[in-house]
């Protein structure tokens, strides 16, 4: 597995996760909201549709990270 190196800017992360999706889907997609906006966790959203919409929640994670289990 092939990881890229980590954006420290999360505007530029949800920004190439959007031109991704673009280039694979065809520009149904665009960014939700603006900076310190309430945002309910979305980040992109799919406007091809009025009836249904897909959303879609930007996160980095180092894939060679392992998964710890979470306590209280």
């Amino acid at each position: 597995m092939f990881q890229l190196p980590p954006l420290d800017d999360e505007i530029l992360f949800e920004r190439l996760i959007l031109d991704i999706l673009n280039e694979m889907e065809g520009n149904h997609y665009q960014l939700f909201g603006r900076r310190g906006q309430e945002q309910k966790g979305i980040d992109i959203v799919n406007i091809r549709s009025i009836d249904e919409r897909t959303v879609i929640q930007c996160k980095k994670k180092d894939v060679n990270q392992e998964n710890k289990k979470i306590s209280n």
